[in-house]
């Protein structure tokens, strides 16, 4: 940006290549419905303005028709002239000079349609308020989106924790482009490297937190979104063996050059900040399916939150009548690659519930380090009744509309729970964790451990919004007949 802004802050537009596309998905859209907007503004300032010096206008929707022509036509018109080249630092001025060369040729290309199919009725004065109206809204809300990316990445929101291995020329090259970037939006938990001798020093202020065979023991105890391959092509052999490790955990990997065929990541061509590289992502990459997956948790929790809120008063007044205690029970969760979150749910056992657990340790009845017991002494009796119905869970919309959470993925874990698993099992926390999934659908508590886990994978290995769906639709009935409910 020009003016007051500095060369820093124009640098924090820059993102990364998934939230590129996010973002100009959502400037496109924003886009469309602000131009329609405008089409309606415009008609009532020329109706409210020159009230009596000009002709009435015709009914509003005589006008509405237009934007069968007018929206696809700006689409084009704003790509055309460098609205949607979000990649791109620019200041305000330039952003303002984009949207005008847009709207402008949208206007070109409108008159000449109207003029090829002979149409007089709409005014020049009405068209020119609408191309002013909508480019004061079209770059208003270019100006907030950055304004509030760039607040975002100041406060550290949307971080992505990076683990380089390799700290030789091509390691320190990327932690010194990173570390020059805050607003990318990265961070660096550490690096690895082959030599064990380099353990315990620093790259650049970068902790080296072990060698290659401390690999799977760093992605278990730190939340890494991916691991970044940065090592000289003879000890690329080396990175093949280490990115099954990362597969196996369900970490998302990069590296330099393509001769490797991964079981269960999927492998892909892209850029690391003008860096060629080939990934391998054992998770869905479909970014705009999931960003359609978020865009589905906001609107399906905010609904399902305002319908059941009333549901939710009856509930709290019941656990707060019938025991004493809180009306909810926060509890520490895994979500997304172990990061820890408060999960919500309304309270169903007595008030020191944890404190009990481990007397009843031996009458659980579920496989692995899950506890579940039928019959739990410790649950209410307003308890088993919102257990048995899953009501229990309704404040989880709460965690959705956050973003902790999802509709539909991997049930989150305890921290306690995440520290015993195998290391194949760790890889369910690749997704971000749901109020349902395979396994609500396959029965729930009698589904043991492993088959619990495996269904996880399978979710992850077939995801799609068409899954999702139909899982939806099976734990509906699941749910009001409480079966597989403890």
């Amino acid at each position: 940006m020009e003016g007051n802004t500095s060369t820093h802050r124009e640098a924090s537009r820059f993102m990364l290549k998934e939230r590129l596309e996010n973002l100009k998905r959502v400037v496109v859209t924003l886009d469309l419905i602000l131009t329609a907007a405008s089409l309606v503004i415009a008609y009532h300032l020329r109706d409210f303005l020159f009230r009596g010096y000009r002709a009435p206008l015709y009914p509003l929707s005589t006008y509405l028709w237009l934007l069968v022509v007018i929206l696809p036509s700006w689409y084009f018109s704003l790509n055309l002239a460098g609205a949607y080249a979000l990649e791109e630092p620019r200041s305000r001025r330039r952003v303002a000079w984009d949207v005008a060369r847009g709207v402008s040729l949208g206007i070109g290309f409108y008159g000449a349609v109207t003029f090829l199919v002979h149409i007089y009725y709409v005014s020049r004065l009405f068209i020119g308020l609408f191309a002013i109206t909508d480019f004061l809204l079209l770059t208003s809300a270019r100006l907030v989106i950055s304004a509030a990316l760039e607040a975002y990445a100041r406060k550290g929101v949307y971080r992505k924790a990076i683990l380089i291995f390799g700290t030789g020329e091509k390691g320190r090259t990327l932690v010194s482009t990173i570390q020059a970037h805050p607003e990318w939006g990265l961070h660096i938990v550490g690096c690895l490297d082959l030599d064990p001798a380099m353990v315990g020093k620093q790259v650049l202020g970068v902790p080296v937190l072990g060698s290659s065979s401390d690999l799977g023991d760093v992605l278990e105890k730190e939340v890494i979104d991916e691991v970044i391959f940065a090592l000289p092509l003879d000890s690329l052999h080396e990175a093949i063996r280490l990115i099954t490790v990362c597969e196996e955990v369900g970490v998302r990997s990069r590296i330099l050059t393509d001769f490797y065929r991964p079981a269960i990541a999927r492998m892909h061509f892209d850029e690391f900040q003008g860096i060629p590289m080939v990934s391998f992502s054992p998770t869905p990459i479909q970014h705009g399916m999931l960003f359609c997956k978020r865009v589905v948790d906001l609107l399906g929790s905010s609904i399902a939150l305002a319908l059941l809120f009333p549901v939710a008063i009856l509930i709290a007044l019941a656990v707060k009548l019938t025991t004493p205690g809180p009306i909810c029970f926060i509890q520490e969760r895994c979500g997304l690659n172990g990061r820890l979150f408060k999960l919500l749910k309304f309270r169903t056992m007595v008030r020191n519930a944890e404190e009990l657990k481990s007397s009843l340790s031996p009458y659980n009845e579920m496989s692995g380090p899950v506890f579940k017991m039928r019959d739990d002494p410790r649950v209410t009796f307003v308890g088993r009744f919102l257990r048995k119905f899953s009501l229990d869970e309704l404040p989880q919309l709460i965690n959705v509309l956050k973003g902790d959470m999802s509709l539909v993925g991997p049930r989150p874990p305890t921290p306690d729970e995440v520290r015993k698993y195998d290391r194949w099992q760790r890889r369910r926390l690749s997704m971000k964790p749901g109020l349902t999934c395979l396994w609500q659908c396959s029965g729930r508590s009698r589904v043991d451990f492993d088959e619990w886990m495996k269904l996880d994978l399978e979710y992850i290995d077939r995801w799609s919004l068409g899954l999702d769906l139909k899982i939806l639709l099976k734990t509906i009935p699941m749910v009001i007949l409480g079966i597989g409910a403890r």
